[in-house]
């Protein structure tokens, strides 16, 4: 804008110039042709004539009047020019002001209108997915509401129904308890009769034979036992041996001066070990002649057992009985628990007298639990 305005400043003094010069060269050609007149009037006319140059010099003065007069006339144009276009200027300037404000407050209006369009936008999201959130967790209330309901009435009916089932299961084995007490109490009745007898002798014969039943099998399980604790005594022993190597190839590549210490304490572990298998053998061994005695001094009383006749079946009678160190009864058995009857209590009295001596383990040791306390033994 201020370019231009110099620009306006030059062009109108350049327009100045120019009629200033014009002015001068029409004051130059005035003269030169007032002068050329005067020659040929001279030339022409009488010389006493003096009126042609008064009126000469006179459209002289109206010609430089009329180019002064376009001159300040063409400056007034420019300088009414010069302040409407700098009207125009400060109007445009104004203006453009004025666009420029309306543009900033459009923008910021703008700008405003977008902030509260994200606002909004984020606030609608917000609720849409707060009413979402709210219809998922009411749908899902209300769909576990729907299966506990369905649960309770299932669980209902099959409470229902196990009730109504456990009453007629009730039902029936009342029933069948009633009809088995009767039918059991007939057939008990006809069959004690028929096998009080049978069961007695069958009850002896029983007992002979499981006693010796028991004594085969103690013995073959014995057998067993020992063979298998050989076998795996021997099996330990090897893979202990190997192990030992092993162990003894490691330390030896590892660590030689260590070597004597580690095997000293392999060696007592080995000794502690066998030491414990030992013992563990011994209690084996005890409890096991212990056993076996207990059934030998059972069998030998038994079968030097008479029973008296004429008594009710299903007696007993508990003994208890002081030995002496050659298996001798000591005294009279004492009767810790008598049957009733003093006939069946001296028969088993008897029986245990007539079988003595008892026999007892060689060891003294396991005979001492013998007779260390007093030994029971229960009739039949």
């Amino acid at each position: 804008m201020a370019g231009r305005f110099n620009r306006e400043i030059l062009l109108e003094n350049a327009v100045g110039l120019a009629s200033a010069g014009m002015v001068v060269i029409a004051i130059i050609a005035s003269a030169f042709w007032v002068t050329s007149n005067a020659i040929t009037a001279g030339q022409n006319a009488p010389p006493t004539t003096a009126k042609p140059k008064v009126q000469t010099l006179k459209a002289t003065s109206v010609d430089d009047a009329s180019i002064e007069k376009q001159y300040q006339q063409k400056r007034a144009e420019l300088a009414a020019k010069k302040a409407a276009e700098l009207a125009e200027k400060q109007r445009i300037d104004k203006e453009n002001a004025r666009l420029a404000a309306e543009q900033k407050r459009l923008e910021e209006k703008k700008r405003q209108a977008e902030q509260q369009a994200a606002a909004d936008a984020k606030r609608l999201k917000a609720e849409r997915e707060r009413i979402d959130r709210e219809k998922q967790q009411a749908a899902s209330e209300a769909e576990k509401a729907r299966k506990a309901k369905v649960q309770a009435e299932a669980a209902e009916k099959k409470a229902a129904k196990e009730k109504q089932r456990l009453a007629d299961e009730r039902k029936k084995a009342e029933a069948e308890k009633k009809r088995q007490a009767e039918a059991e109490r007939k057939k008990a009745e006809a069959e004690k009769k028929r096998q009080a007898e049978a069961e007695r002798k069958k009850a002896e014969a029983e007992k002979k034979r499981k006693a010796e039943a028991e004594r085969k099998k103690a013995e073959a399980e014995k057998k067993r036992q020992a063979e298998a604790e050989r076998k795996k005594a021997e099996a330990e022993k090897k893979r202990q041996a190997e192990a030992k190597r092993k162990e003894q190839a490691r330390l030896k590549a590892e660590l030689a001066a260590s070597l004597a210490a580690d095997i000293a304490a392999r060696e007592a572990e080995e000794k502690a070990a066998a030491a414990a298998a030992q013992a563990a053998a011994d209690r084996k061994a005890k409890a096991d002649a212990i056993r076996r005695y207990s059934i030998a001094i059972k069998n030998k009383v038994q079968g030097k057992w008479v029973q008296p006749p004429k008594l009710p079946s299903g007696l007993q009678v508990r003994l208890g009985i002081s030995l002496s160190a050659n298996g001798t009864v000591n005294g009279s058995p004492r009767v810790i628990r008598s049957s009733g009857y003093s006939a069946f209590d001296n028969s088993a009295i008897e029986a245990v007298k007539r079988a003595s001596p008892l026999p007892l383990p060689d060891k003294a040791e396991w005979a001492r639990e013998f007779t260390n306390n007093e030994l029971i033994l229960n009739f039949p």
